[in-house]
């Protein structure tokens, strides 16, 4: 009911810095998926951008970069909320939108190809993670997320030059 599609340039340049932002507030006001209520915000920004934009992870990493988890639960956590979310959007628009895209075999084969992969990365991931300690594990996720972050912000910062 609302038309509003906004620029390339400024969904990307918005997921780009929103790690930037959740990490530089003060700790007590920083999202967190401990926190009463959080966990129910973090599901409804994630499941809302998941059908939007189809990207997730640089903005439920900052729910749970602050957490006071262990690293295998923050890991098995955020895991179990993307599959939701992926499981939800394959049922959307695989299932549900009239005359969807992705019903040919070619995107179906690339779905079971990303599929594959998902499994194979948690899988051989596992080594790094038994490797790291609590404290290893957040210094390196605040830096992997900035850095997607960063990522982000130039994709978009390329796209709104590039008009």
């Amino acid at each position: 009911s609302i038309a509003f599609v906004p620029p390339k340039w400024a969904i990307l340049m918005a997921i780009g810095i929103t790690p930037f932002i959740a990490l530089a507030v003060p700790l007590k006001l920083a999202p967190s998926i401990e926190r009463r209520g959080q966990a129910f915000l973090a599901g409804a920004i994630g499941g809302a951008l998941q059908l939007v934009a189809g990207v997730t992870g640089p903005i439920l990493d900052i729910f749970y970069v602050r957490s006071g988890m262990t690293r295998q639960m923050n890991v098995s956590t955020k895991a179990c909320a993307q599959l939701m979310g992926h499981l939800t959007k394959v049922t959307y628009f695989g299932l549900l939108v009239a005359n969807p895209a992705g019903r040919d075999l070619q995107q179906w084969l690339v779905m079971a190809f990303a599929a594959v992969f998902a499994v194979l990365g948690t899988t051989l991931s596992r080594c790094f993670l038994d490797r790291l300690s609590d404290k290893q594990f957040y210094y390196w996720t605040r830096r992997v997320i900035l850095l997607i972050g960063a990522f982000y912000i130039a994709q978009g910062a390329w796209v709104m030059a590039a008009r």
